[in-house]
């Protein structure tokens, strides 16, 4: 039986998205969040999968909500 990753791609596209609309940057919700600006594009690429309280905090920096964005990721 394989195991198949997680599919954090879709997840990180929709946080790029929603940074985008809020016409935030990639540093500056890292400023805002106090994590390396690699950190958050990591997320963003479906390199790393955030915790919920880091997509919690990322969510609100850039406008949304956890709702929303889980919304937008289905």
């Amino acid at each position: 039986m394989s195991r198949r990753k997680p599919e954090s791609t879709d997840l990180g596209a929709t946080m790029r998205q929603l940074r985008e609309d809020a016409g935030m940057t990639p540093a500056g919700v890292a400023a805002r969040l106090r994590v390396e600006p690699n950190t958050v594009r990591g997320w963003e690429a479906g390199r790393r999968c955030p915790a919920v309280p880091d997509l919690d905090r990322y969510l609100r920096a850039v406008g949304a909500t956890l709702t929303l964005g889980l919304e937008r990721a289905a």
